[in-house]
This record gives C-alpha cells, sequence and structure tokens, in this order.
C-alpha cells in the first residue's frame, strides 16, 4: 500500500545518510496515514515519532517538541504504554534537560524508565535514561538525586559491557561535574 511504501521508502533513505529526503517521504507518509487511517493511528505516531529524530539530528529541539509530542499524544489515546513511548518520553527528556526545563525532563525521563523496566530493554538503554536523569537533578542542584542516578548509569554500562564506550565517559564526566559542585 502506498503509505507502507512511503514509510519504508522514509526508513531506507534515512539509513542512506539523506535526511532531507527521508522528511520528505515521512511526511507524505504522515499524510498518507492520516487521510487513511485516521489522525489517531499507532502509524502516524510512528511517522511523527521518525520526523522528531530527524529534527534532534539537525538540533532543531523546537520542531522535534511539536512531533514528539504529538506521537506521545497518539499512544496516550491508545493507551498503548509500551517500548515506543518509552523511547519518545526519552527524546522529550533530552530536549528538555537541553532547553534547561529540568522538572519536566525529570518527569518524561521517569515516565520512560518506569516503562523501560516493564520490558525487556537493554541495560545501555536503561543507563542512557539514568544518565539524563542525573543530568537534570544535577541541573536542578539536587546534587544527592544527581549522583545516585550517575552511579546507577555508570553501574548499567559496565553490566552491558560498554564500561569503554563514550556513552560512560560522558557520565563518568556529569559524575565528575557533580562532585567538584
Amino acid at each position: 500500500d502506498t503509505c507502507d511504501t512511503l514509510y519504508n521508502l522514509a526508513n531506507i533513505v534515512d539509513e542512506w545518510g539523506k535526511p532531507e529526503e527521508a522528511m520528505k517521504f515521512y511526511t507524505e507518509a504522515l499524510e498518507s496515514y492520516r487521510c487513511t487511517l485516521g489522525a489517531d493511528d499507532l502509524e502516524v505516531a510512528n511517522c511523527y515519532q521518525f520526523i522528531g529524530k530527524l529534527h534532534l539530528k539537525k538540533e532543531e529541539d523546537a520542531q522535534a517538541l511539536r512531533a514528539f509530542v504529538e506521537s506521545l499524544r497518539i499512544y496516550q489515546v491508545q493507551n498503548d504504554e509500551g517500548e515506543r513511548m518509552a523511547g519518545i518520553l526519552y527524546e522529550l527528556g533530552k530536549i528538555y534537560n537541553r532547553n534547561r526545563e529540568y522538572d519536566k525532563g525529570i518527569e518524561s525521563l521517569a515516565h520512560s524508565l518506569k516503562i523501560q523496566k516493564r520490558y525487556d530493554v537493554s541495560d545501555a538503554e536503561i543507563a542512557n535514561t539514568c544518565n539524563e536523569i542525573g543530568v537534570a537533578y544535577a541541573g536542578r542542584q539536587k546534587i544527592s538525586e544527581a549522583k545516585k542516578f550517575l552511579q546507577r548509569a555508570m553501574t548499567m554500562y559496565t553490566n552491558a559491557g560498554k564500561q569503554d564506550s563514550t556513552e560512560n565517559a560522558t557520565t563518568m564526566a556529569h559524575y565528575a561535574s557533580v562532585l567538584s559542585e
């Protein structure tokens, strides 16, 4: 069907590293799904999620935020609180943190973590979320909470065999920064 073809083309073109073309296909797929399936269908939510990710790659936080919020709204309407919703909440939390909206970041990330715990999510993904929560608490000057989540992230990276990863190094830098405060 045309909707799925456009969506699949967007995924392929995105994998090829052509975000502008991918955005075009995702937008066309989004409109096609909305006309065919309705504005609150999960396929529409998926398109919004991928559009949000493309905006994130281009550091267009406002556009990414709008896309992720709409995707989240649809998942909530569909009462589908699964791994995709956890991913959307994680991305929202990162955006909020980058924009120093730490309370919103903590709320989104904590909800993401709660969902992640219910599913077979990798230790590395949980570590990423714990790191972001730690960053948010550090931004709020809640040092003991920041340390707790950053330590948990470092432990989870080690459990995932990623103790030498860039992500763990970033978490260790955040932890060192928190210790110096």
